[in-house]
């Protein structure tokens, strides 16, 4: 039998929250009961942001999106198509190493959305990554372990409520290069 502390930590996680968003304070049964409060006000208060496959002419470090990519379709937190493997030494592979890439845009922000941060978690080494100030709001992410990692989309708003969403990985088909 778990203590109730856990159960509601374990709550917490499965609204979609993060463990290391806990403090000291919140490790209390109050202090638990107090960040589901103010998760769930921070739900009513920021509407959620849209996923979508970056435009198949997006150029990412000399690639486009179409020749990473194809069929990428999100439904609910679901993410299904296919990652075309880059094993070509260009600027991405250069700087991240051959693999799988995902190109995503993030559309119907939250108007009062002051700070956006997007990335894959667990993160190999980048983390989530501000795109507040990217004027089209699209991320190319690498995906090293599609069954373990979920794309996370992060929204904060002036008042600190924040928006959590994630995105399940696991429908992507990776294509590996000799099969192309």
């Amino acid at each position: 039998m778990k203590p109730i502390r856990d159960e509601l930590k374990d709550l917490y996680k499965a609204r979609g929250h993060q463990g290391g968003d806990l403090t000291n304070s919140s490790q209390t049964i109050a202090g638990m009961v107090n960040a589901i409060r103010r998760a769930e006000e921070a739900e009513a208060v920021l509407s959620p942001l849209t996923v979508s496959m970056a435009p198949a002419d997006t150029e990412f470090w000399g690639k486009t999106g179409a020749q990473l990519q194809s069929d990428i379709t999100v439904s609910g937190d679901f993410i299904t198509g296919s990652l075309l493997e880059d094993i070509d030494e260009d600027g991405i592979t250069s700087k991240w190493g051959t693999g799988y890439f995902i190109g995503i845009k993030l559309t119907n922000i939250d108007t009062d959305a002051t700070k956006i941060l997007v990335g894959l978690e667990p993160s190999v080494s980048s983390g989530l990554l501000d795109i507040t100030e990217d004027p089209d709001k699209i991320a190319l992410l690498k995906v090293t372990h599609k069954n373990n990692q979920v794309l996370t989309a992060i929204q904060y708003d002036a008042a600190g409520h924040k928006l959590t969403q994630k995105f399940s990985l696991s429908g992507l088909t990776l294509v590996p290069a000799d099969a192309e």
